[in-house]
């Protein structure tokens, strides 16, 4: 993974490793770049944090994110033009996205790879309860691929195209 944007993270003690969990702090985080989480961790983002993503930043995970927020302390991810999203790859741990308020992030375009989802999940289980998404500029505000899930409580809105995408689930 970005040793030197995790090097740059832990510097300000934004984010630390203990065994096999990643843990970003609660605190506001700006990334510039994309960062690449690698398999074999448990990436946990803590209640209150807030992330911003600039310029071509974007979230690429090989292992299950916990955004678990809580209902007085949730968690925001919010994109600034040029921003992309969330992607997690072939993890065989569910994710959890929970209390979180997710606006502003587009499809990953990068190099020779494009996605169409803003949010995307591709043979990875996830479960989202009482969240929003929102302000897309991609095809797919949420697109999940060969993936189980669970969607409760959560609300999606002004989306350029689909709000919510199942491929082969």
């Amino acid at each position: 993974y970005n040793n030197g944007l995790y090097n740059k993270l832990a510097q300000k003690g934004q984010l630390s490793q203990q065994e096999n969990f990643l843990i970003l702090h609660r605190q506001n985080i700006v990334l510039e770049e994309l960062y690449f989480f690698p398999p074999g961790y448990q990436v946990v983002i803590a209640p209150g944090t807030e992330i911003i993503l600039r310029k071509a930043a974007g979230i690429i995970s090989y292992s299950p994110l916990s955004l678990s927020g809580e209902v007085d302390n949730r968690i925001t991810i919010t994109g600034e033009a040029g921003a992309y999203g969330l992607v997690v790859l072939n993890v065989d741990q569910p994710s959890v996205i929970q209390n979180a308020d997710i606006q502003g992030l587009s499809a990953v375009n990068h190099r020779s790879w494009s996605l169409t989802g803003s949010i995307t999940f591709y043979e990875s289980e996830v479960s989202i309860s009482d969240s929003t998404f929102r302000s897309t500029e991609s095809e797919d505000l949420l697109n999940i691929i060969r993936s189980n899930f669970k969607i409760t409580n959560s609300t999606f809105e002004d989306s350029a195209s689909d709000m919510v995408d199942i491929d082969f689930g």
